[in-house]
């Protein structure tokens, strides 16, 4: 798979907007286990970042659950107060991941911020422990075992799409269940994503999806024909339970709601990861966040079946990238051939919808859920 890191340039896609910390200032919590605390008992380190490090948990067992429930495996990362007094986007992206998780309903193809609390010197954030880790690394999986079946197979193979995917069924599933998910936080939570990509979808204990990774998510401005919201909650309300989470109460406006004002249906903080993200957002136009999730869907879904992203360049540059999506995004995947390479008509048309480079036709997560690839 050609998978890249995000942008860097401040001005294009990317994950995270620059910190304003110093990243050699504040170290990463300790590596040692923490005590118990609020019900959980920590298992072991699974990894470190610089700003914060990730655990297993197991929380304590409720009256009449299973003693090896899979729901009492968490994940909880721990972020250390002082760095997060530091480092403001860092802060802002968690007060979005905990609202999202606190107005959002349950769902079994969402993975929220469960639940957050604070020691006198850390962030603790618990979400549950899905098993099956994100995409990205179940896709690296797939092509590494069909690299190793290539090398030792009596007949080998020209094609150098072929056997990099998944097959057609896995993906009608999982994209079914992406999109089921995604619908809900449009429809329901009154929420867009803004990054959906591999390494935010997750495969539970069951082996089912879930979409994750809220840290760039924004509540959907109000609509200019004077409806309401699909939010339930009021987004002032939601920010001021993020901050409450976070056990920081400043005065200054942040960016957890939508950079959008109340009079318009259209947002502008230019976010995501690059390889995923649509035209309309690179070019820094105001856009609707309902179709910028729908492109991010179609990219998954052709990466799901391929192996590959459907946008790339050989000089691996972002200019070239963003130039590549838009100029001509639609002749360019046209002309793919790993495009070429899928065997279902259905599949195709259904990829070419979600990745129209104009907005107001692209295809819905609605029209989506409806396609007869998926039905």
């Amino acid at each position: 798979m050609s998978i890249s890191s995000n942008c860097s340039s401040s001005t294009r896609p990317t994950t995270t907007a620059a910190s304003s910390a110093n990243s050699a200032a504040i170290p990463a919590a300790s590596h040692h286990l923490p005590p118990p605390l609020n019900g959980y008992r920590f298992l072991k380190h699974m990894r470190s970042a610089l700003s914060h490090d990730t655990f297993l948990a197991q929380a304590e067992q409720q009256e009449g659950e299973d003693s090896g429930s899979a729901a009492r495996r968490k994940v909880i990362r721990v972020y250390a107060l002082d760095y997060l007094r530091r480092d403001e986007e860092r802060r802002f992206m968690l007060e979005r991941a905990c609202m999202a998780g606190r107005i959002t309903p349950p769902h079994p193809h969402l993975l929220v911020v469960e639940k957050a609390f604070t020691s006198q010197t850390d962030l603790f954030l618990v979400e549950l422990h899905c098993g099956g880790g994100d995409m990205y690394e179940y896709m690296a999986g797939v092509a590494k075992a069909a690299a190793f079946v290539a090398e030792h197979a009596a007949v080998s193979t020209e094609d150098p799409i072929a056997g990099k995917g998944l097959s057609t069924e896995l993906v009608q599933r999982l994209v079914r269940e992406m999109l089921t998910a995604v619908l809900f936080l449009h429809t329901t939570c009154g929420l867009v994503h803004r990054n959906i990509k591999l390494e935010t979808l997750f495969l539970d204990s069951q082996m089912s999806l879930r979409l994750g990774g809220f840290e760039l998510c924004a509540v959907l401005p109000i609509s200019t024909d004077g409806g309401e919201s699909f939010s339930n909650t009021n987004p002032s309300k939601a920010l001021d339970i993020a901050q409450e989470a976070l056990g920081e109460r400043e005065e200054k406006a942040v960016a957890v709601p939508a950079a959008a004002s109340a009079s318009s249906s259209l947002m502008h903080l230019c976010c995501g990861s690059k390889h995923y993200a649509a035209p309309e957002l690179i070019q820094g136009r105001p856009y609707e966040g309902e179709a910028v999730d729908a492109w991010a869907c179609g990219v998954v879904l052709f990466a799901l079946l391929t192996g590959c992203f459907p946008f790339d360049t050989l000089e691996g540059s972002d200019e070239a990238l963003f130039q590549l999506v838009c100029s001509d995004a639609e002749a360019h995947l046209a002309q793919h051939p790993a495009l070429a390479a899928i065997d279902d008509p259905q599949a195709v048309d259904l990829i070419r919808s979600l990745l129209r480079q104009n907005p107001k036709t692209r295809y819905s997560i609605a029209e989506a859920l409806a396609h007869p690839f998926l039905v």
